[in-house]
């Protein structure tokens, strides 16, 4: 109940547009956020609206794990997507996942190996393994943060201009982030938007 307070509000202020394009997500929380999901789940609907993308909650549920499960996702490592790491162990929470839509895991922390510990930057990462789309977002994201990862999932590299949804620095957005054409026209195209 939880996961969908609000979204029939979401939807509504969406208004009566023609919608070409709908992007269906899967959420899987494994830890709490410092930004609450409807935030960061309105902050999706509102950046795609606009450009005739209609993104769709399908399912969300908070996974209850075990002890080592838990220690494990408190620290997700964002440079091994192939190996028996911690992606490989999020794959489990995949299977009732359509593959032509895209699954946002909620975790504690995302680390790069090259990161200082204690110095971590990450607050998402949109990197998955073929046949199974799907994004990590740190507790400590922004609200814009989840957006940024479907936008990778779909195809979108990162833009530096200033205000763009994919600037790799998740800066403050000083008002609700755009795409440009051209990322407009990639992501579309992905087999996921349709």
């Amino acid at each position: 109940r939880e996961w969908s307070r609000g979204l029939g509000d979401v939807y509504k202020r969406q208004g009566h547009m023609a919608r070409r394009h709908v992007l269906n997500l899967h959420f899987r929380s494994i830890s709490l956020t410092d930004v609450p999901f409807y935030a960061q789940f309105k902050a999706a609907v509102d950046v795609y609206a606009q450009y005739n993308i209609h993104v769709r909650f399908v399912t969300g549920r908070s996974e209850w794990l075990s002890e080592a499960d838990r220690r494990k996702f408190q620290r997700v490592d964002t440079s091994c997507v192939a190996g028996e790491d911690e992606w490989a162990a999020l794959q489990q929470f995949l299977r009732d996942v359509p593959r032509t839509d895209i699954c946002v895991f909620f975790v504690g922390q995302l680390w790069d190996p090259n990161e200082d510990p204690g110095s971590e930057m990450f607050l998402g990462c949109g990197a998955y393994r073929p046949g199974s789309p799907a994004c990590a977002v740190a507790a400590n994201a922004g609200k814009y943060d989840m957006a940024h990862e479907v936008g990778h999932v779909l195809g979108l590299g990162h833009d530096t201009t200033v205000g763009n949804l994919m600037h790799p620095t998740q800066a403050v957005y000083p008002k609700l982030p755009a795409l440009t054409a051209a990322q407009v026209s990639k992501a579309v195209k992905s087999p996921l938007c349709r």
